[in-house]
């Protein structure tokens, strides 16, 4: 997996994440579909002059759905996370050092 498959993942857990974490849960009886909503800012970057600053979000899920982004996210935080934390804090090898082994 490059970065930027990476990236994309956690970009996706985290959203799905928020959208948990920051909505509305009204009862539910049952429990197989869980549904909830809240007001989710738009980016400025997204933002027109004469469009909404917000919008309405609604989120529904699974508890299989969300047993499984969990677990991606544990991994992604756990293993992966790591693998490229490790290469951005590699030492640079100077020019005279490329190429040498041992």
């Amino acid at each position: 997996m490059d970065f930027g498959e990476y990236l994309a993942r956690v970009r996706r857990c985290v959203t799905y994440r928020n959208d948990l974490v920051h909505s509305l849960w009204p009862v539910q009886p049952g429990g197989r579909i869980l549904f909830g909503h809240r007001l989710r800012s738009v980016p400025r970057d997204h933002r027109t002059a004469d469009g909404p600053v917000a919008e309405w979000r609604l989120v529904t899920t699974t508890m299989d759905e969300l047993q499984s982004v969990v677990t991606e996210l544990v991994a992604l935080a756990d293993g992966d996370f790591r693998r490229w934390y490790s290469l951005a804090n590699a030492p640079a090898s100077s020019p005279s050092t490329q190429g040498d082994v041992g």
